[in-house]
């Protein structure tokens, strides 16, 4: 297979202009830059530029993947949009540096810039299902204060360092980093899942400490009355302006006006706890699957059962056609009716079956090469 690199960006806050296009379509013949979106597929070679640097000065939004196993999620946010403070808590080189996957949070030229890297091969090559249309909701809802993808991301890397045994399990989870409603995903953080292939059972163990939000209402019509005309005024110009983010920019500061405090959770979780929780899901997960292997074969042998003599026909009418597609065919018949004998504790009566196949064969010799690479003659 050959190699596949994919980048793709977005501009959301507000569109390229001419110039820019003409720029960024420069870099590659590949591309031809939209208002409002650039990508670039490469084979043979790599992305020319820096992403991280084409990201803050260009875009808002960044994806990038490489079919051996390499994926990266980009956002930029203004800083003075952002809690840039809560956003650092889950920041995983606080855990250690690593470097083959980690989720960092960096303020560069004025934004804050969050950034979801894997960077592991894997022996199976990947084909890119999600593209980044499927991933920009995140990036409105972390500008909300919505931290389920930051934190479904940082559980990630939690799990990976697990696996690799290079995660302390001394350490501890703040409560306040969990954010609610981790037990109702949206379509945005399922693609998250699926992109980056995140076990679930890591968000579920997490949704298990029912954390609730609590989140001081303010009465904007109320604090609207507190600005000034000037004020007001000011904020329709900007509206006309078309300036991105607006709402969001003077919720914040009707926000800050009212003063009301929100309450902060101190606790901190032993990461053994939440380590336990994981594996009791596992384990029931495990379990359930079993039974439900276990319900799947019960259902295929009562199947075969009722229909063996119609598949012993089926078997020797493929053999009788004689081609190879044929033999294949009359060879996962009669394995599947082996697997029944077995079952039954009736192998004898198999093979004194398969003794007439046997001399239907000796004139076919590929054929009766299969039944016995298969071990189905006795």
């Amino acid at each position: 297979m050959s190699e596949y690199q994919y980048y793709q960006f977005k501009a959301i806050d507000k569109p390229l202009t001419k110039a820019e296009r003409e720029e960024i379509s420069s870099w590659s013949s590949r591309t031809e830059a939209t208002n409002r979106s650039a990508s670039f597929t490469y084979h043979y070679g790599d992305f020319p530029k820096d992403e991280e640097k084409v990201l803050v000065q260009y875009f808002d939004a960044f994806l990038y993947i490489a079919n051996w196993g390499d994926r990266r999620l980009m956002f930029k946010f203004p800083l003075s949009l952002v809690d840039t403070e809560a956003l650092a808590m889950y920041d995983t080189t606080e855990l250690g540096e690593y470097g083959e996957y980690d989720l960092t949070i960096s303020v560069k030229s004025g934004f804050v810039i969050v950034d979801m890297y894997y960077g592991e091969d894997e022996n199976d090559w990947l084909e890119d299902d999600v593209r980044l249309d499927g991933l920009l909701g995140l990036r409105k809802d972390i500008l909300a204060g919505d931290y389920r993808s930051l934190f479904i991301f940082w559980v990630y890397i939690l799990s990976l360092r697990h696996d690799s045994d290079t995660l302390d399990e001394t350490a501890t989870i703040p409560k306040r980093m969990i954010p609610p409603k981790l037990d109702q995903l949206t379509s945005e953080l399922d693609n998250l899942i699926e992109f980056f292939a995140i076990d679930e059972d890591w968000i579920v163990a997490a949704a298990t400490y029912n954390i609730q939000q609590e989140t001081p209402e303010v009465d904007y019509a109320q604090q609207l009355q507190l600005l000034s005309t000037e004020q007001k005024e000011a904020y329709l110009l900007r509206l006309l302006d078309g300036e991105s983010n607006l709402k969001l920019k003077l919720q914040k500061e009707l926000t800050k006006r009212s003063k009301t405090a929100t309450t902060i959770d101190e606790e901190e979780i032993p990461l053994t706890d939440f380590l336990e929780k994981v594996e009791d899901i596992e384990e029931r997960n495990a379990a359930e699957a079993l039974r439900e292997q276990k319900q799947t074969y019960l259902n295929k042998m009562k199947e075969i059962e009722g229909n063996q003599e119609l598949l012993w026909r089926e078997a020797t009418y493929h053999i009788e056609k004689g081609s190879g597609h044929a033999y294949k065919s009359a060879i996962e018949i009669i394995r599947d009716l082996h697997e029944l004998a077995k079952f039954q504790g009736k192998e004898s009566a198999f093979y004194e079956r398969t003794e007439g196949i046997e001399q239907l064969c000796l004139r076919k010799p590929a054929m009766l090469r299969r039944l016995r690479e298969n071990g189905l003659l006795g």
